[in-house]
């Protein structure tokens, strides 16, 4: 999978779309990836504090996106050259600790305060299934379920 993110980091990078835009944000730099049927990179621009996704369909496209965040805070750059622990290898640890069937996973690889795996599972029991995996050490920093029917819509 780090492959796969470094080719369609690659092809984003050199782009139109991408060059213009970085033109205008010469100080963002990738903050996350984000899958779940197809890949997504989230350049963040600490001068505006905002988020810019990238996707690639027929061409590259690009869309503000709205931060979430619990507090305003500087959201950390994310360097490929530090992950260690491929998509894989998080899957297998995964499956020695998660005993349910999925039906949706989303995936975000992200920096918080180390570069981790960030998997959600939505299992066929309508649980939600959360680990955070550092993808340096492989170490399982969290994990966490809870019925889906806990959550409030506001």
């Amino acid at each position: 999978m780090l492959e796969k993110i470094k080719k369609f980091l690659k092809e984003i990078k050199q782009s139109k779309e991408f060059i213009d835009w970085k033109e205008k944000n010469k100080d963002a730099y990738l903050a996350s990836i984000f899958y779940s049927t197809d890949l997504q990179g989230d350049f963040y621009s600490p001068e505006n504090d905002n988020l810019t996704s990238f996707t690639i369909t027929n061409k590259v496209n690009l869309q503000e996106a709205e931060i979430f965040r619990k507090e305003k805070k500087q959201i950390k750059e994310l360097k490929l050259d530090e992950v260690k622990i491929d998509l894989e290898k998080v899957k297998e640890i995964v499956s020695g600790i998660l005993k349910e069937e999925t039906t949706k996973e989303i995936i975000i690889l992200q920096n918080l305060n180390v570069p981790l795996w960030n998997i959600t599972y939505i299992t066929k029991s309508m649980n939600i299934f959360n680990i955070k995996i550092n993808a340096i050490s492989g170490e399982v920093i969290e994990n966490k379920t809870e019925n889906i029917l806990n959550f409030k819509v506001k």
